[in-house]
């Protein structure tokens, strides 16, 4: 499965049909943030990565 950013081009251009699926469920995705390991992360990593936990949760 593609995501839509991979194929907006084509679905915009009538070269794919996007087909709604109302019943489907998505895997559930990892995402891992790696980053060297000092005493002080920069504090815009840190920002960000704290807007990203609260915009997708955290994995139980």
């Amino acid at each position: 499965m593609l995501t839509y950013w991979d194929v907006r081009d084509d679905i915009e251009g009538s070269r794919l049909q996007l087909i709604e699926l109302e019943d489907a469920t998505p895997e559930q995705l990892f995402i891992t943030a790696v980053f060297p390991k000092r005493r002080q992360v920069p504090q815009r990593v840190h920002a960000f990565l704290e807007r990203l936990e609260a915009s997708l949760g955290r994995a139980e």
